[in-house]
């Protein structure tokens, strides 16, 4: 995979060994992604209201996330329950999401947050094709 601005070429071992390194710091960000889009005034993530909540831009935290690797990976934010990323060069996307995600008034927690998933979801990419 060649890196378009620097013509320097980023091996898929070399994306293996960066996503693993910054795993846990990419999920603590996200996490802190998901409470400034999606939290509800009045019911917390205890809904099932789609759209961010708040006035913060999702363009910007989806940046400031792919940021942490370089844009090796990409995320995409769609709602609490919902999220996806996608490695630099492969067409494939990861989806994180929770079974019930379509449930009204579905109490918050670790089932119900596909971000706390993050972490071992990119560490399952032991082999990037």
């Amino acid at each position: 995979m060649e890196n378009k601005q620097t013509k320097e070429i980023v091996t898929p071992s070399l994306m293996t060994c960066v996503i693993k390194k910054l795993a846990a710091k990419i999920q603590a960000e996200c996490l802190k992604v998901r409470e400034e889009l999606f939290w509800d005034s009045k019911y917390g993530f205890d809904h099932n209201i789609g759209g961010v909540r708040t006035r913060a831009s999702v363009k910007k935290a989806e940046a400031r996330v792919d940021n942490l690797t370089g844009g090796l990976v990409r995320f995409k934010f769609r709602s609490h329950r919902l999220l996806w990323f996608s490695i630099r060069g492969l067409e494939k996307r990861y989806i994180l999401d929770c079974a019930n995600k379509y449930d009204y008034y579905t109490k918050d927690s670790a089932e119900t947050n596909p971000y706390l998933h993050i972490e071992s979801g990119l560490l399952e990419l032991r082999k990037i094709r």
